[in-house]
């Protein structure tokens, strides 16, 4: 192979996009060496939480990483042009030398690492070796952690000649990559066996460019070169979904570049984990709304006669769930041993209220009734339906109600259960207050489903249901503040906050992180103390970072966010930190204790 672009599908994704800055991908690995030529301009980032120092050889744990950032990030007009450049990398060191590869706790801290920094994908270059398959309980709360919070994982499958399981590979959760050559076929070394089936693919990994230590290039091969290109496949397709405003999910996107790999029909069908990589196909299926089920963690073990003797059963998600009536399903029915529902997520989003008419016969009832309370207008028109749905609330329930962003469909939003005639009075209400400037911004608290709902003009976004009503706030920033009560320059600390969440931490409220932050700015009291004592103290605000929370209670899911607050005036004076704790394991956040504070 000659380089790269030339495996096949790749070229013709890189034609559509080179990636996005707002893609993050975290890479467990040693440390990169990002003065090589072919990282030129590469927006990767190291962090080394475990305080590892580099090892004396720079050959070592040096040379992997550098070869795999040059795979993803490498100079577009460089020897190694990356797959992805315009990505965003963190390499977060989880090994300083071989002697520490079987440290579970500092990968767990890495993994941890990971999912603070809020990325997208979670590329572990080692895989931890077990003849077993079994894995340090630390190391599997840590991964299902990521999982949890919506991070694609991808892993080598390992190449010991198919003999031995490595971790987290064999987890159903986690994207495993095994290795072809140039002819497609699986090479002698790449790791298989059952429990890698279902919820893996294969890739070129064979006689693959990238960058060496010392500023030079060289081939190299192995599954670690595979998975690479599998992670950027994965980036370059939530990079085009990024850069349309659509809602970006990277597990599913895992789960459509396993739907829809090339089958392989060759001889060596043991020793094949899944189909052929097919980049432009698990695109496709993303874009069409047509992934299937998930590869997760509910699973029946079924026996395959297939099975190598002395390994696993295969273990294949055969769960299935009912969802309310009405469900729309995937536009490609496949087995129903395949088909699965991914576990709902709970969701706490924001942006702003829309609608759309269904049908053209809806359309013309709703016509009906507009008329026949002498309304003038059309339906499809934001004041004039407020103005109906004034006169007729009822009607709410014949909408397809939305959540937007800057005019973009985010989620199809469904009042369920006992309050749901409320909920729809509410979105009515707030579809009036809109028009009419009163508010910019409504809070939606609910359960994001794994069907979608497909809109009128073909776009399919994904379905939250709602049943409460406390938590669906209208508002905007600065009625917010000016709520408070609080005096001018504590107002102006305050939103400044507020403005650096709204704006520039845009998300799709799912996930601990961006919950965490939602609730936060749609209940602001939290924050407005700390502005009150920063304005007592004499500072300004800095910044802010969010982390998971070291505090804990049964069945919660706590998050820490902490304010930053500088001396402008004097660069002498130590910063003054404020951290707010926020539980988000049920569907309304909450907070949780008092402000914590300290100068750093």
């Amino acid at each position: 192979m000659a380089d790269i672009c030339d495996i096949p599908g790749i070229a013709d994704l890189r034609q559509v996009t080179l990636g996005d800055p707002r893609i993050r991908i975290a890479v467990l690995d040693g440390f990169p060496d990002l003065e090589h030529p072919a990282l030129k301009g590469a927006r990767i980032k190291v962090s080394n939480p475990c305080g590892f120092e580099l090892e004396s050889d720079p050959e070592g744990l040096r040379g992997h990483p550098t070869f795999l950032a040059s795979q993803i990030f490498g100079d577009l007009d460089g020897e190694v042009p990356g797959i992805a450049p315009l990505c965003s990398g963190e390499f977060i060191v989880a090994v300083g030398d071989t002697k520490d590869f079987e440290t579970d706790i500092a990968f767990a801290r890495a993994v941890e690492h990971a999912i603070q920094l809020g990325v997208h994908i979670l590329h572990c270059a080692i895989v931890l070796t077990s003849q077993t398959g079994s894995n340090h309980s630390i190391l599997r709360k840590a991964f299902d952690r990521a999982r949890q919070a919506g991070i694609l994982i991808v892993n080598p499958s390992g190449n010991d000649h198919g003999t031995t399981y490595g971790y987290p590979t064999i987890e159903e959760f986690v994207l495993a990559v095994g290795n072809v050559n140039d002819s497609g076929e699986p090479t002698e070394s790449s790791n298989f066996g059952s429990r890698l089936e279902g919820h893996g693919v294969m890739a070129n990994g064979t006689n693959i460019l990238g960058a060496q230590i010392a500023g030079g290039v060289g081939r190299e091969r192995g599954t670690s070169c595979a998975a690479p290109i599998v992670t950027a496949v994965a980036a370059l397709i939530l990079s085009k979904r990024i850069s349309e405003g659509k809602s970006i999910d990277p597990i599913e996107v895992g789960r459509a570049i396993v739907a829809s790999a090339t089958p392989y029909r060759g001889e060596f069908q043991e020793e094949c984990i899944g189909g052929i990589l097919n980049p432009m196909g698990a695109l496709e299926m993303v874009e069409s709304g047509s992934v299937p089920a998930p590869f997760g963690t509910d699973t029946v073990k079924v026996d395959n006669p297939r099975s190598a003797p002395g390994l696993p059963p295969r273990s294949r998600a055969n769960w299935r769930g009912k969802e309310p009536r009405g469900v729309e399903q995937s536009a490609n029915e496949v087995d129903a041993v395949e088909q699965s529902l991914r576990t709902p997520t709970f969701v706490f989003a924001l942006g702003s209220v829309g609608f759309e008419i269904p049908t053209d016969l809806a359309y013309e009832a709703l016509e009906q009734d507009r008329k026949s309370v002498g309304i003038e207008g059309s339906v499809a028109d934001a004041a004039v339906m407020g103005r109906l749905l004034a006169e007729r609330p009822s009607l709410a329930e014949r909408l397809t109600w939305l959540l937007q962003e800057n005019g973009n469909p985010i989620y199809a939003l469904e009042p369920e259960g006992p309050l749901a005639a409320e909920i729809y009075s509410n979105l009515a209400e707030i579809l009036t207050a809109q028009v009419l400037g009163e508010v910019d911004t409504i809070s939606i608290p609910g359960l994001r489903l794994s069907s979608m709902r497909t809109l009128r003009d073909g776009t399919r976004v994904p379905r939250v249901v709602m049943e409460v009503m406390r938590g669906l706030y209208a508002w905007t920033v600065e009625s917010s503040v000016a709520r408070t009560g609080i005096d001018v320059v504590s107002s102006e600390i305050l939103l400044s906050i507020l403005r650096k969440i709204k704006d520039e931490s845009r998300n799709d409220g799912a996930g601990g992180p961006y919950r965490t932050l939602n609730y936060l700015l749609a209940n602001p009291v939290q924050l407005t103390m700390s502005a009150v004592i920063a304005q007592r103290e004499g500072f300004t605000f800095g910044g802010l970072n969010i982390i998971r929370s070291t505090f804990s209670r049964p069945y919660s899911e706590c998050w820490d966010i902490e304010l930053a607050f500088v001396d402008t005036e004097n660069e002498f004076r130590a910063g003054l930190i404020h951290r707010h704790t926020v539980d988000v394991a049920d569907i309304l956040p909450v907070s949780v204790g008092t402000l914590k504070t300290w100068r750093a």
